[in-house]
């Protein structure tokens, strides 16, 4: 007999008891790793495809609330709350769980979604759907407060609901009760506040109480922004509330405000037209200014081109007043080509004309009168008449003033 058929009967034991611990760590290996598998497929599809997610995981809780959302499209609200239910005892933080679950109760029990709407947004802030109804329930029962919070957390998340939030939240500012919490909320400068401030602007929505809102907030808030505060101010002058532009433009510009006629030389930054100058710059007509400290603006018009190349919208009370220029550089050819206009503003009648180059002077004035008070703010604007010289117009104005006369001080 050989070696190994001597070999002890317990040692094969031992060999098939290793062998069958082999066998079952193998299997149970395999198990697990079929298991991670079929939840990672499940993890990915349970959004999009809640029915093959929830066959490789019957207990997925964001597959079983994406299918009773789909159950509740299709009308069937018995499965739908059941599969709500399933979602919500099958996470530990089940946001998109209770929210189906909340909107499922939404129209039988508002008391009851309300509530879970609540939980949803102090689990997760993301949930933009529960932000979205506690909207509409907050607009109804007039907590403008509240809702404000959840308008702000639903744009911030999604960009996508500011389209439709917007419009809203612009016909919540038209009331006056709504400007105090909205200073509070805009003032934390939101990243979708430069958004809806430029909507309200070029919609035409409640501008004035937009002008009442950023004068409320602090400097370095967004609303305070040149530009914004620029487009609100032209804004406000085309739809003629010429008093609340005026009102924004003393908040914004303070130092020069007040004046009669803002930079008379044109040396400084026209940072909120048409209070301060609007230039017009185009290839063919064009006024810029030099850029030197000592100002003074350069006029250009192709042959033929003529128009308004500067203005400034002033606020005369009734009197007389004198209209003053000074010319630095003007062909004796191109006299009387140039000429300051003031008018009424919203009125094409001209109350003075003062063209300049003629004479063969550098210094040019009339007296002109503001009638009534009829006419509250005034155009002053610099144009250019057109004319045939090949070589096109070209000049320098350095200066223009509004004065009022003696009689005008006086009264």
């Amino acid at each position: 007999m050989t070696q190994n058929s001597q070999r002890p009967r317990g040692d094969t034991n031992f060999r098939a008891r290793r062998s069958g611990r082999g066998l079952v760590i193998l299997f149970a290996t395999a198990g697990l790793a079929w298991a991670a598998g079929a939840n990672a497929v499940a993890n990915i599809t349970a959004d999009w495809n809640p029915a093959l997610s929830l066959r490789l995981a019957p207990n997925h809780p964001v597959a079983l609330a994406a299918r009773a959302d789909d159950l509740v499209r299709q009308a069937r609200y018995e499965e739908a709350e059941r599969a709500a239910l399933a979602a919500v005892n099958n996470s530990s933080v089940a946001a998109s769980a209770l929210s189906a679950l909340a909107r499922l109760r939404a129209t039988s029990d508002p008391e009851s979604a309300r509530r879970l709407f609540s939980y949803v947004v102090q689990l997760n802030r993301r949930e933009v759907s529960a932000h979205l109804w506690l909207v509409q329930d907050l607009a109804a029962r007039r907590d403008t407060e509240r809702m404000l919070t959840h308008m702000d957390a639903a744009m911030r998340v999604s960009k996508q609901t500011r389209d439709f939030l917007y419009p809203v939240l612009a016909a919540l500012i038209a009331d006056e009760r709504a400007l105090a919490p909205a200073i509070v909320t805009f003032s934390q400068s939101p990243s979708w506040l430069e958004g809806f401030f430029g909507y309200v602007i070029y919609n035409n929505g409640p501008l004035t109480h937009l002008a009442r809102i950023i004068t409320a907030m602090p400097d370095e808030a967004i609303p305070r922004a040149t530009n914004i505060q620029a487009s609100l101010l032209r804004r406000l002058t085309q739809t003629e509330n010429y008093s609340e532009a005026r009102a924004l433009y003393r908040e914004v510009a303070p130092e020069r405000a007040d004046s009669i006629l803002r930079d008379p030389t044109f040396s400084n930054a026209s940072l909120y037209p048409p209070f301060d100058w609007a230039y017009t710059d185009g290839p063919e007509l064009r006024a810029l200014p030099i850029g030197t400290r000592s100002g003074g603006l350069q006029l250009y018009a192709r042959t033929g081109r003529g128009g308004r190349v500067a203005r400034q919208m002033v606020f005369l009370s009734p009197g007389t007043y004198g209209l003053a220029s000074e010319v630095e550089s003007l062909p004796p050819s191109e006299a009387g080509r140039a000429v300051w206009i003031i008018r009424c503003v919203g009125n094409s009648e001209e109350l003075a004309q003062l063209p300049i180059g003629e004479g063969g002077t550098t210094k040019y004035a009339v007296a002109f009168a503001i009638p009534n008070a009829d006419c509250p703010a005034q155009w002053l604007e610099l144009h250019i008449r057109g004319g045939l010289e090949p070589e096109g117009f070209t000049g320098v104005v350095g200066s223009v003033s509004i004065a009022p006369t003696v009689a005008a001080a006086q009264s």
